[in-house]
């Protein structure tokens, strides 16, 4: 699988109840291209798919500075579309030939969710 993603972010610096301590959120708005080679069970030959979804995310970020040149950041992430079924006519094919086409519904998008930790280094 193979897939190629563009899109736009915008971030936001929010007020800090601590000099030391900065808090941010972003949204980011893009779609992606997957690509696929998909395969039936039980039958030899492949077929080559493409796929374009919309791709969404939203992020929280806050940091603490622990010095002036190192600061720990943690952030939570949500990213994805909503699942949708895709119609296609799928060619599967084989050394010795094609297969009939045959009309299939995929289902493409979900959502991914995560945290992160970390060490940000400073340098001026």
């Amino acid at each position: 699988m193979l897939g190629l993603a563009t899109g736009g972010v915008l971030g936001v610096g929010l007020p800090s109840p601590h000099p030391r301590l900065d808090l941010e959120v972003g949204l980011a708005l893009g779609v992606q291209h997957v690509a696929v080679t998909a395969q039936l069970a039980q039958r030899p030959g492949t077929a080559e798919l493409g796929f374009w979804a919309p791709l969404g995310a939203a992020q929280a970020i806050a940091a603490f500075a622990l010095s002036p040149t190192l600061a720990a950041i943690a952030s939570a992430r949500v990213e994805g579309a909503p699942v949708r079924d895709v119609l296609r006519d799928v060619t599967y094919c084989e050394r010795r030939g094609c297969y009939p086409a045959m009309r299939e519904s995929w289902a493409v998008g979900g959502v991914n969710a995560g945290v992160a930790l970390g060490l940000r280094f400073l340098f001026e």
